[in-house]
C-alpha cells in the first residue's frame, strides 16, 4: 500500500482497519485528491493518514483535558501545530504535483494574454482601413470587419494568448 494510492473512504477504512465514520470525521472538509462526477471521491492514502493523525491529536486533547486546564491549552497548541504541519505538507505535495501555482505566475500569464488580445484587436482598424474605404455598402464593411475580428480571435485561441519569443505580445498590425 503506497501513500500515493487513491482510495475511497470505505476502501481506506478496510485497508487501515478503521471505522468508515472515523475516516469520514478525520477527513472533515479535506478536499478529495480525485473527484469525478458519478464516481466516489478518492483520497491518497498519505492524505488520509495525515488526517487521521490530526483527528487523533484532537480527540486525545478532548478526552484528556477540560477546556479550562493549562494542559488543555498546551495540548490544543500541539494539536494546532500538528494540524498546521500536516496542511503545509499537503500544500507542498500539491505544489510539487502541479495542482497549485504561485499567484504571481497566474497574474503574469493573464496579463500577457490580455495584452496580446488588446494588441490584436487594436490592430484591426489599421488592417481594414484601406479595404473598408473601397466598400460600397455597409454589408461589405460588416463582412470585412467580421472576417478580421474572427481571424484575430481564432489566432488568439490557437496561440492561447502567449507572447512572442521576445516577450512582447504579437500585434498582428501588418496588413
Amino acid at each position: 500500500m503506497n501513500d500515493d494510492d487513491l482510495v475511497s473512504r470505505d476502501r481506506a477504512a478496510r485497508l487501515l482497519k478503521r471505522d468508515t465514520r472515523t475516516i469520514k470525521a478525520a477527513l472533515g472538509d479535506t478536499p478529495p485528491d480525485e473527484a469525478e462526477p458519478g464516481k466516489p471521491q478518492r483520497w491518497k492514502i498519505g492524505t488520509i493518514r495525515a488526517a487521521l493523525e490530526r483527528h487523533a491529536v484532537m480527540n486525545a486533547d478532548y478526552m484528556r483535558n477540560s477546556a479550562a486546564s493549562s494542559t488543555a491549552s498546551l495540548t490544543k497548541a500541539h494539536a494546532k501545530l500538528a494540524s498546521n504541519k500536516a496542511r503545509i505538507i499537503e500544500m507542498q505535495r500539491r505544489e510539487m504535483e502541479g495542482e497549485l501555482v504561485p499567484i504571481d505566475e497566474v497574474d503574469r500569464a493573464w496579463a500577457a494574454m490580455i495584452a496580446t488580445a488588446r494588441a490584436r484587436l487594436l490592430a484591426i482598424p489599421a488592417k481594414c482601413a484601406a479595404r473598408v474605404g473601397m466598400c460600397k455598402t455597409t454589408a461589405e464593411v460588416a463582412a470585412i470587419l467580421q472576417e478580421e475580428v474572427y481571424a484575430a480571435l481564432n489566432e488568439l485561441a490557437a496561440k492561447g494568448g502567449r507572447p512572442d519569443e521576445d516577450g512582447a505580445a504579437n500585434a498582428g498590425a501588418a496588413g
